[in-house]
């Protein structure tokens, strides 16, 4: 019944409904709070909190009509952000949620960096402040469920299934907007970012997107299954609910071969690959061109370390992406340039770059 009270609504021209899509630790709740300030509101994880869809979905509906009731009389459509965990949502669950969604916004991360948070966020709720030995010795569980094909929470395979499904949407009803956003990017270059972002969904762009977030604004994230009910005392939200604007974490990658073996292959064989094909995609919010990539890795992100020393396989990752002719000048100027890879770096993460060149090369067959 809420389902399709929202479906009218939005065939009415009464509602929009701006959806994130987002795999663990990719930077998506200080982007629901930086898009919450041109928004009417936004309701996070209903999905996740829920038992059922139709929970979630009055949820949602109940939430609507409260905004509407507050914009009495403005006459004017609602812009809603919604932002929820792709493995929240399975298939069938996904092709009905597509259909009521206008924009679409799906953000993701460096798996090194990615799956290393992930880690260290689950330790910290029994160490304040864990080694790296810790952090990864936490991952052999969740190594021995990937292995079992049991794991579910990482979700770049339903991030990768959910792009698949929106886009054979796209060829019905075009439109249907969407963006595919990097989240160490987002937060390195938020204002270069967010314009992307606005521009290509068409919302209205405004300063506090970007800096001085608001109380006004905190006090309208509405997360249903955290926040009005355990006081925002989730870690997981801690840091982001309490921020003013984007924040770099500056955390060194971790190596490949440090990670228990069944990450290691996750990242291999799943992680890595899904990465590179989003950021080849013509729905990608980042630098296109060969001197807009190497501007991004020449920027001074903490005392002596530039982007690409400090994040050496999103900047890699970020090069290989240009075309044939570019991407063989860029290995040359990789191998060439001392300021970007450093010596050590080879040895370091040699492993990582040669997946990277690997699918990107093969891309090109």
């Amino acid at each position: 019944m809420s389902y399709e009270l929202l479906a009218n609504l939005v065939k009415e021209g009464k509602l929009c409904i701006i959806y994130i899509d987002s795999i663990p630790r990719s930077a998506s709740t200080a982007l629901e709070i930086s898009l919450t300030h041109g928004a009417h509101g936004q309701v996070n994880e209903p999905f996740s909190n829920h038992k059922n869809c139709g929970e979630a979905y009055k949820i949602i509906f109940e939430y609507v009509k409260m905004l509407m009731e507050k914009n009495v009389g403005h006459n004017q459509e609602i812009n809603l952000i919604v932002k929820e965990m792709a493995f929240s949502l399975p298939e069938d669950d996904w092709k009905q949620w597509v259909k009521i969604v206008s924009k679409f916004i799906f953000i993701m991360r460096e798996p090194h960096l990615q799956i290393y948070s992930f880690l260290r966020e689950r330790v910290r709720g029994t160490c304040h402040n864990p080694t790296n030995e810790q952090i990864l010795k936490h991952g052999v569980d969740i190594d021995i469920a990937l292995a079992q094909q049991k794991y579910m929470p990482l979700s770049w395979l339903h991030l990768k299934k959910h792009i698949a499904i929106l886009e054979e949407n796209l060829r019905v009803d075009p439109l249907k907007r969407m963006v595919i956003v990097e989240g160490t990017l987002l937060s390195t270059k938020p204002y270069n970012i967010i314009r992307k972002i606005t521009d290509k969904l068409g919302i209205n762009f405004c300063a506090n997107m970007i800096t001085g977030w608001t109380k006004a604004t905190k006090d309208k994230f509405y997360d249903p299954g955290n926040m009005k009910e355990k006081g925002a005392k989730n870690s997981w939200y801690d840091k982001a609910i309490n921020s003013t604007c984007f924040k770099l974490p500056i955390t060194k990658i971790v190596p490949l071969d440090k990670f228990p073996g069944g990450i290691q292959k996750y990242i291999t064989n799943v992680a890595l690959p899904i990465y590179i094909e989003l950021l080849r995609s013509c729905f990608f919010c980042g630098p296109e061109t060969l001197d807009e990539i190497e501007s991004i890795i020449d920027i001074k992100v903490a005392k002596d370390l530039t982007f690409g020393q400090l994040y050496p396989v999103t900047g890699y990752a970020l090069a290989c992406k240009l075309s044939n002719s570019e991407l063989t000048h860029v290995h040359r100027q990789y191998k060439k340039n001392r300021n970007t890879i450093q010596i050590n770096w080879k040895h370091k993460y040699h492993a990582s770059f040669e997946i990277v060149s690997n699918i990107c090369s093969a891309s090109f067959k």
